[in-house]
């Protein structure tokens, strides 16, 4: 039985390992911004608060290098955020955000695992990668 650890890959050691813990929080918080701001723009200063943190959010999964995990960690965020403001707050909106969120995250995950079994495919078959 592998561990967690070892199934997204984190050594522990390295600064990378680090570096992507990082942005999966800031890219966590960012998705949260940009959906407070963009899910009922008021003002023309929500908007761009709204866009602005996409893009940190986006730019975050862009550098890191293991970008499933820093996308499904911030998407999962997401998720349970939507869930507990639907539980919590009797708000319909957080239900739709969180099934939104989740399946975003579980295509993701599916792509992901489809990317992994071509690779390993490859090469195992001695194709080249």
């Amino acid at each position: 039985m592998r561990t967690v650890r070892e199934v997204f890959g984190y050594q522990g050691s390295k600064l990378g390992d680090y570096r992507d813990l990082a942005l999966a929080c800031i890219a966590s918080f960012a998705f949260l911004w940009a959906l407070a701001g963009l899910s009922t723009p008021h003002s023309d200063f929500d908007f761009k608060l709204g866009l602005g943190s996409l893009l940190v959010a986006l730019a975050c999964v862009l550098l890191s290098r293991r970008k499933v995990v820093v996308a499904g960690g911030a998407l999962a965020f997401v998720v349970i955020r939507g869930l507990v403001g639907f539980f919590l707050g009797g708000k319909f909106l957080g239900l739709v955000v969180a099934a939104g969120a989740a399946v975003l995250f579980l295509g993701v995950m599916k792509w992901n695992s489809r990317v992994q079994r071509s690779a390993q495919a490859k090469r195992t078959n001695g194709g080249p990668e």
